[in-house]
């Protein structure tokens, strides 16, 4: 059952249909999903916008790559929670950040900072628990305007 869920969550993740934050795309992450209710999906949006902070210049240049990683883990961590998948956030949680770390580890080859993958995962670590976290809660609770299927 893990491998379903887990993948079930990662297709309709990788459905998303946006080349900006979802802060900046009328705070919708632009995917089609029927459990996905809109309040959720702006509440999230701008949690996983306003709630990073970056303090180093280095890892401000991954600022977009940050916040779409925070992203993505808001809005997994709410499937599997509307999927009743809440024994599955770790291994949903490895899958992307192996993803991320690929496409840093290409950036950081330009740039020649090799310690940059490691610095943004040290420092920014309580960012990328917060919005797991902020998504799973949000997924499990039950709104007036929500439907169950």
């Amino acid at each position: 059952m893990s491998k379903e869920l887990v993948q079930k969550t990662m297709d309709i993740l990788d459905s998303v249909q946006r080349t900006a934050v979802a802060h900046f795309n009328d705070n919708s992450f632009a995917i089609k999903w029927k459990k996905l209710d809109r309040t959720d999906e702006y509440n999230m949006a701008s949690e996983s916008y306003y709630a990073l902070s970056i303090q180093d210049e280095r890892i401000n240049k991954f600022r977009s790559g940050i916040i779409y990683l925070g992203e993505h883990l808001m809005l997994g961590a709410y499937i599997l929670a509307k999927l009743g998948g809440r024994e599955y956030l770790r291994d949903f949680m490895c899958i992307l950040y192996t993803r991320f770390c690929d496409i840093v580890r290409e950036l950081s080859e330009e740039t020649d900072d090799k310690d940059i993958l490691h610095d943004i995962f040290k420092i920014q670590s309580n960012y990328f628990e917060h919005c797991l976290d902020y998504g799973f809660r949000t997924g499990m609770k039950m709104t007036a305007h929500s439907s169950r299927d």
